[in-house]
C-alpha cells in the first residue's frame, strides 16, 4: 500500500540532467534511476521511516503496526514531481514487539502484532493506509523536492497538487482495479490480484495521469474560451500546451501487466477518451486563433 503526491515542479522550465541528478541526490542517498525513453523519467534511492502505531484489524479488533515505510522522489518529463511513500504489511512473528535492527532488516515492510481476526488480516486495507500516515511521509518527500536552492521558485502555471492512497490485496484469480473519487479530493486505488511491484509503478502511473487529466481540465474551465478573443484564450492555455501535453504517455514503465491494468481502469474511469476530448479543445481554439488572426480586419 502506498501514496503518491504529484505536482509540477516549483520551476519555470524543466530541468537538466545534471539539475534533476543533483535534486534527487539530495533527497535519498547512493545513486538514482534515471531514463531517457519512452519519456524522461527519474527515481531517487529509497529512504526509510519508522512506524509504531495501531491499525483496525476488523471485527472492531485492533492490531499493532511495526516496521519501515520506504519514500522515494521521482520527476517524470523533468518538470513534474512525485513524493511516493509505500509499503508491505505482513503478519509478524508471535505477538511481541521485536528490536528496531529487526525491522530495518526488512526495509519497506511493516509487521502487524496481536491476535488476528478470523478471514481477512484486515478490514480495509485503504483504511490501513491511512492509518499508517503515509500521505504525511510523501507530503515531505514531495516537500524537500521543491525546497531545494536551485528551482527559481517561479512555475509556468499554478496547479493544485494530485494525492492519490492504493492498496494491493494479494489473491488469485484475475485482477480487479477500482478507482473512486473521494469527496475530500482524494483519489483512491485498490487492485486485488496482481504483482506488488507491477501495482507500485501502476500507482504511480495512475497518479500522474489523473494530476494531469484534472490540471487540463481545470485550465479549460477557466480559460475564456467562446467569451474572450480565441488569441486571449490561447494565452491562458500556452502553458498547459507547453508544458503538459506531451506527458501523456499511460503506461511508459508498466510492461504488460501494467498495461492489462491500465485498460481496465480506462475502460472504466475514461481517463484517455476525456484526455483526448480535451486536448482536441485546446487545438481547435488554436486553430481557431490562427484563421482570425489571418482575416482582415
Amino acid at each position: 500500500m502506498g501514496e503518491v503526491q504529484t505536482g509540477l515542479l516549483r520551476h519555470s522550465a524543466p530541468l537538466s540532467s545534471r539539475e534533476v541528478y543533483q535534486l534527487l541526490d539530495g533527497i535519498g542517498p547512493g545513486a538514482t534511476e534515471l531514463a531517457e525513453r519512452p519519456i524522461a523519467y527519474a527515481r531517487s534511492s529509497a529512504t526509510l521511516a519508522g512506524v509504531d502505531c495501531a491499525v483496525e484489524a476488523g471485527a472492531g479488533r485492533r492490531l499493532r503496526a511495526v516496521g519501515t515505510v520506504e519514500g522515494r522522489v521521482s520527476l517524470i518529463g523533468n518538470h513534474v514531481v512525485q513524493g511516493v511513500a509505500s509499503t508491505v504489511l505482513q503478519r509478524g512473528q508471535g505477538s511481541d514487539r521485536q528490536p528496531w535492527p529487526h525491522y530495518l532488516s526488512r526495509p519497506g515492510v511493516v509487521e502487524l502484532l496481536g491476535r488476528f481476526p478470523s478471514g481477512d488480516v484486515v478490514g480495509d486495507p485503504l483504511s490501513v493506509a491511512d492509518s499508517l500516515a503515509l500521505g504525511a511521509a510523501s507530503n515531505r518527500l514531495l516537500g524537500a523536492a521543491q525546497s531545494v536552492s536551485h528551482l527559481d521558485r517561479r512555475p509556468p502555471l499554478r496547479t493544485a497538487r494530485g494525492w492519490l492512497r492504493w492498496a494491493h490485496v494479494e489473491r488469485e484469480g484475475g485482477t480487479q482495479v477500482r478507482f473512486v473519487l473521494q469527496a475530500d479530493g482524494i483519489r483512491t486505488l485498490e487492485v486485488r490480484g496482481a504483482e506488488a511491484f507491477d501495482v507500485r509503478t501502476f500507482a504511480a502511473d495512475v497518479a500522474l495521469h489523473d494530476w494531469l487529466l484534472t490540471t487540463l481540465l481545470d485550465l479549460v474551465r477557466r480559460s475564456p474560451i467562446g467569451v474572450l478573443p480565441p488569441a486571449e484564450a490561447v494565452a491562458q492555455l500556452q502553458p498547459a500546451i507547453e508544458h503538459l501535453l506531451h506527458l501523456w504517455l499511460p503506461n511508459a514503465r508498466g510492461g504488460l501487466a501494467g498495461r492489462e491494468m491500465w485498460d481496465g481502469l480506462d475502460q472504466l474511469a475514461g481517463f484517455g477518451r476525456q484526455w483526448s476530448s480535451l486536448v482536441q479543445r485546446v487545438r481547435d481554439v488554436l486553430a481557431l486563433a490562427v484563421v482570425s488572426a489571418t482575416l482582415p480586419v
